[in-house]
């Protein structure tokens, strides 16, 4: 079985604001495509369910398994922060298509309007429409015991199907900030639901710089903390 593990990064990095063009339709909701067993990681009463409004005005469920009071706040509060967030984010990204953006180049190594730069811009805006989607869905989440540097994790792939959670660690996730929170469930619904993968984390300078265009627009977390620094 394949771990990837996430860090928190030390702290988030300035951006420039970009325009704002209407955003591009959202694709069906999904899960990865199974193709290996992958347990993506990010640096209590059992049953107990919470309800709240999605964006479509229906009603949301969250499952709730081995976490406290304390913590389904923090989650509740960071789905909501998520969205607004990943909505920032498509505003952003799609501002990247009228030419080079700071922000784009340095979480998605996107550097200016070439073709290449385009598609790499329709697939960002794929994946932050999922990361979307799967916000407004009926998600679980399981409490976990400590585990090292480890925030959160999901399965995907074959043990995916079985389990459909996020798992999340305490009481290191209630000790974060609002943003960290956040980001860390991008992170890992881009895992769960859009296929995202860990080719570099934030903290790590050198094999962040190293990252091809082609890995940046598939990893967890370029998704996360570009949105996080959305304007």
């Amino acid at each position: 079985m394949v771990t990837h593990e996430h860090q928190p990064a030390n702290k988030a990095a300035a951006h420039d604001a970009a325009p704002a063009p209407a955003i591009d339709p959202a694709p069906p909701l999904k899960q990865a495509p199974v193709g290996s067993d992958v347990r993506a990681f990010h640096d209590g009463p059992r049953g107990l369910q919470a309800q709240k409004t999605n964006n479509t005005g229906g009603t949301q469920q969250l499952s709730f398994t081995d976490i406290d009071a304390t913590g389904k706040k923090n989650i509740q509060d960071a789905i909501a922060l998520a969205k607004t967030k990943v909505t920032s984010a498509l505003s952003d990204i799609n501002g990247a298509r009228s030419g080079p953006q700071a922000k784009a180049s340095k979480y998605f190594k996107i550097t200016g309007k070439s073709s290449d730069d385009l598609q790499a811009i329709g697939k960002v805006v794929g994946v932050y429409h999922q990361v979307l989607n799967a916000l407004s869905s009926n998600l679980k989440f399981e409490g976990e015991k400590p585990d090292g540097n480890t925030q959160a994790y999901v399965y995907t792939g074959f043990i995916g199907l079985f389990d459909g959670a996020v798992h999340i660690h305490f009481p290191r996730f209630n000790n974060e900030t609002a943003d960290e929170r956040a980001a860390i469930l991008i992170h890992e619904l881009s895992h769960k639901y859009a296929g995202t993968g860990d080719h570099a984390y934030l903290h790590e300078t050198g094999k962040w710089a190293k990252m091809s265009r082609k890995d940046a627009v598939d990893n967890a977390d370029s998704y996360c903390y570009y949105a996080v620094n959305a304007s």
